[in-house]
């Protein structure tokens, strides 16, 4: 599995469960992913989920760009909707928690913002790298920087592609419950 889905009393665990690849997505982390979040949804006797990453590198990174730029190959022009998930098109009535560890970027990000709470080891770095990769935030990204960050910072990090770690986003105040590294659960 690389999305682990389990239960603690009334509460959801999501892990992303690819290490290796620094928790990116690919179809079937996606499928996954998605199947986990319905489950959750219709469940009644589970109040709240929390998602985090595997290992101690990262939280997210994304999409996995090599089974991106197969399907990109594969369906070249062509336009396609993309799963529905957390981040688009599944509504979720439940409050949800990011934990986040290390690295958070792309769609990792679009994740973290997706959830109603947010808490980071300090050593967590986010970023939004699809301005490298001639894209842009897909999973509503852009919308959602904008609706919890002023809109220059949200632009620099959407045009810039630049890493931000606590002491910018702290001072930011981009909604982010800090922790220190050592204190943060594995």
């Amino acid at each position: 599995m690389t999305v682990d889905y389990t239960r603690e009393g009334r509460v959801a665990i999501f892990v992303l469960n690819r290490p290796r690849s620094m928790n990116s997505l690919d179809k079937e982390s996606l499928n996954q992913f998605r199947e986990a979040l319905m489950d959750f949804r219709d469940d009644p006797g589970l109040s709240a989920g929390i998602i985090t990453g595997a290992g101690k590198e990262a939280f997210c990174t994304g999409i996995d760009i090599r089974d991106s730029l197969f399907s990109m190959n594969k369906y070249q022009g062509n336009s396609r909707p993309l799963p529905i998930n957390l981040m688009g098109g599944l509504e979720i009535a439940k409050p949800m928690v990011a934990a986040v560890n290390g690295l958070v970027l792309g769609g990792g990000l679009e994740i973290v913002y997706s959830c109603d709470i947010r808490v980071a080891a300090e050593n967590a770095l986010f970023g939004t790298p699809e301005a490298t990769l001639g894209t842009v935030p897909a999973w509503g990204g852009t919308q959602r920087l904008y609706q919890r960050a002023h809109w220059h910072q949200a632009a620099e990090c959407c045009s810039k592609a630049k890493r931000s770690g606590h002491t910018r986003l702290a001072a930011w105040d981009w909604s982010i419950a800090w922790c220190p590294k050592k204190s943060f659960p594995q």
